[in-house]
């Protein structure tokens, strides 16, 4: 008798008061309705007989003194379903092992976990259900069919507790319908993710949000809200939120975020820092400098202790230098900013992100009164994002007009106006219907439009911290 037996019922043997060779011929006579034998003999190590159907259980005969034993056990098909249902379960567990030991904190393995735990009980358990009380019907119809067969009167068939005994198997066997399963649910898995990562990375939130949103309940609903998984779902939440601008709720998820880092990962985990950034962001936007440095720092601090040059830290000070500049702190933001620029050079001498940050250096040289300079390193990244993208991407325009400004100031009217109508066309052809004042806003609709590229940690299409000389960063 073995496991799956157990878990349908079939957990007793039947004594029927006639000899072995009397009851097989019984079996084996034709039914009248159909022209066929009742049951069809099946002879291998022991004497079975069986019906055809999915669900009608195999019958083995045996000589028990002057009687015959009778056992039921689930036919082969049906042995087949509930071993990859019980594999399934099985693949559960590893999923669960890999997201705790293995990869204790990737937003993949949260929808692996949950795939692999919630799906593979909820199948297993009504189908051991289903499969249970069918089980039992058909064992009764075989039995009322034996007793009728039986030409002379027997007592009804006398229940006979069996031993379980669940029979090894061949552990390869085993193993693969799990790791089918574990490989099925971590493809699922990986592709919801790209998924709302894809949607992240385009600017499409709100896309982002409904796919984040239902991963966060099943996590907290089945692995509780204090763990890292749940931190790992709240972070990604977050982060769809603050950057809708649903900043109350954003900056909440990354308090509780921080709370479950640091309790699991420790206090200098990078994702600490992660959650530190997010923070700084928004007590930037609701100008609590005070605060927002003191987020800044934390993470840069972080990310410092565990990869020196790591390419966020650039983004990170990025922000900070334009914290400090707003607060007219001129000197410590051209520091920070000359370290964005060391930084962001580490990962090639020519990228995107360099571009962006001599834009940035020219503002603040620009509001240092070093004209001069200022002039130099708004022409450099002007020339970088040529090199990059031509000279009619949208990215042109903030240093176009910054330069147009610039050269008002210096009373270079020529370039004013060849710089003006330069970051004119620029803007035309992306926003050919689009009635904004030349300048400032316009400035401030491309950062809006392209707001998600401001987001992606990509030397090669983000956009660290435009900013226009009229002050607005």
């Amino acid at each position: 008798m073995g496991l799956v037996e157990s878990f349908l019922g079939l957990r007793n043997k039947y004594l029927v008061t006639a000899s072995l060779e009397d009851i097989e011929q019984r079996l084996q006579s034709v039914n009248p309705k159909t022209g066929r034998p009742f049951f069809t003999k099946i002879q291998k190590n022991n004497v079975r007989f069986v019906k055809k159907g999915l669900w009608e259980p195999f019958t083995f005969v045996e000589k028990a003194g002057e009687a015959t034993l009778l056992t039921f056990t689930a036919n082969t098909k049906l042995r087949w379903i509930f071993q990859s249902l019980f594999e399934g379960i099985i693949a559960a567990f590893v999923a669960i092992v890999l997201t705790y030991f293995v990869i204790p904190f990737a937003a993949p393995i949260v929808y692996a976990s949950m795939l692999a735990v919630v799906l593979p009980i909820v199948i297993f358990v009504s189908g051991v259900l289903f499969m249970r009380i069918k089980q039992q019907r058909c064992v009764t119809n075989i039995i009322s069919e034996i007793n009728v067969l039986m030409n002379f009167k027997i007592s009804a068939c006398e229940k006979m507790p069996t031993k379980i005994r669940i029979t090894p198997r061949n552990y390869l066997t085993a193993l693969f319908p799990s790791l089918i399963g574990i490989s099925l649910a971590l493809v699922i898995a990986i592709g919801a993710h790209s998924l709302a990562w894809k949607c992240w990375c385009k600017g499409d939130y709100v896309n982002s949000e409904r796919l984040c949103r239902p991963v966060q309940q099943i996590v907290n609903f089945t692995l509780g809200e204090n763990n890292s998984i749940a931190a790992d779902s709240n972070y990604y939440l977050a982060e769809c939120l603050r950057c809708q601008g649903k900043n109350e709720e954003a900056a909440l998820l990354y308090q509780k975020t921080l709370r479950e880092t640091q309790k699991y990962l420790g206090s200098n985990h990078i994702y600490v820092a992660d959650s530190y950034y997010g923070l700084a962001r928004i007590r930037d936007v609701e100008k609590n400098y005070k605060e927002a440095q003191k987020f800044y720092q934390k993470s840069i601090d972080i990310y410092v202790k565990q990869y020196p040059d790591y390419l966020n830290i650039a983004k990170i000070r990025n922000r900070l230098a334009m914290l400090f500049l707003k607060q007219n702190n001129i000197e410590r933001a051209e520091y920070e900013q000359r370290e964005a620029i060391r930084i962001d050079k580490l990962y090639g001498k020519r990228n995107h992100a360099i571009a962006e940050d001599l834009n940035d250096l020219a503002c603040i040289l620009y509001h240092k009164e070093n004209l001069q300079a200022a002039r130099e390193t708004f022409l450099k990244a002007l020339n970088e994002k040529i090199y990059f993208f031509g000279r009619k991407h949208h990215s042109l325009y903030a240093t176009l007009y910054n330069l147009k400004m610039l050269s008002e100031k210096l009373q270079n009217n020529k370039d004013a106006k060849l710089y003006r109508d330069w970051a004119q066309k620029c803007f035309d052809r992306y926003f050919p219907q689009t009635s904004v004042p030349e300048g400032d806003l316009c400035v401030k609709h491309i950062c809006k439009r392209f707001h998600h590229q401001y987001e992606i940690p990509n030397i090669f299409r983000r956009y660290n911290a435009t900013i226009s000389l009229e002050g607005h960063y």
